[in-house]
């Protein structure tokens, strides 16, 4: 492609990066009665990726006569709910390897599918084993990266019924169920500031706050993903090293729903106060 300001009379334009999908459509359908989706699917029958024409954001049409979409290679970025998270502007996601998959388009109760495949670029040498190896911690990252992000989630709405509940039992409540349901709250708070900084009152956006374990998580990911194969010993002892903290603080989530949790909940039950469910809402 040409460099420059763009304009210019002969510039090229590079083709699209992924997978061009044509798909037609005899009439326009309408969306509230017949949905119209698109699914990418593993060549196991897993589903990698989800677009649907009622999301703008999706780039899928379902317009009379001929469709076009393009699959960009990219499994479903993880949402990241909440302000903080939001200052995090690439997707939690990575691209698949080479191989076959599937796209399935549904309209309403109707579907087609269709294989495909994906190949490797020819000018980069790749191994099956090196290209293995690679999806394989990337799948890994992706899932502690998905994991914490639930886990903060439940611990926040953990603390909050926990406060919502001392705060109906207050003057009701024995001082054994009072020091329970302040280390409860405590193991949160501590658990929370270590892990994604809660409550910094100085936080600006995510490039400002790169010891948070969510952010490096992503990192990580973004980083195995962008990388060549073989993986250098500098990126997996990054990797390791992250890896490593959301081990930690998965035992330590463990620790609080196993100890403080079970601990709250049991005298709250004497008093015939329901249980704090992680999870629910």
């Amino acid at each position: 492609q040409v460099q420059g300001w763009g304009g210019a009379a002969g510039e090229g334009k590079n083709p699209p990066t992924g997978s061009v999908i044509y798909f037609s459509m005899a009439s326009e359908p309408d969306l509230g009665k017949a949905p119209v989706s698109l699914a990418i699917l593993s060549a196991d029958g897993q589903v990698l990726n989800t677009f649907e024409a009622s999301d703008n954001r999706s780039g899928l049409t379902a317009k009379t006569g001929l469709n076009r979409f393009i699959w960009d290679w990219n499994v479903a970025a993880l949402e990241k709910a909440g302000a903080d998270l939001a200052t995090y502007r690439r997707p939690v996601s990575y691209r698949v390897a080479p191989g076959t998959y599937t796209a399935r388009l549904n309209v309403g109760t109707q579907s087609a599918s269709q294989a495909f495949e994906v190949t490797s670029d020819p000018r980069i040498p790749l191994s099956a084993a090196e290209s293995s190896q690679k999806q394989a911690l990337l799948q890994s990252i992706y899932a502690e990266a998905g994991s914490l992000l639930e886990q903060v989630a439940a611990l926040r709405t953990i603390h909050s019924d926990a406060e919502a509940l001392r705060k109906i039992m207050q003057g009701n409540q024995s001082a054994e169920l009072e020091n329970a349901g302040s280390a409860l709250v405590a193991q949160i708070d501590d658990w929370l500031v270590r892990n994604v900084e809660e409550g910094d009152k100085n936080f600006v956006e995510a490039g400002h706050s790169p010891s948070r374990l969510d952010f490096s998580l992503f990192e990580v990911l973004n980083l195995v993903d962008g990388s060549h194969t073989p993986l250098t010993q500098g990126v997996l002892d990054r990797v390791a090293n992250v890896r490593a903290r959301y081990s930690v603080a998965l035992n330590d989530y463990n620790s609080i729903l196993s100890d403080e949790l079970a601990r709250f909940n049991s005298l709250t039950a004497e008093q015939s106060v329901p249980a704090i469910v992680p999870g629910d809402s």
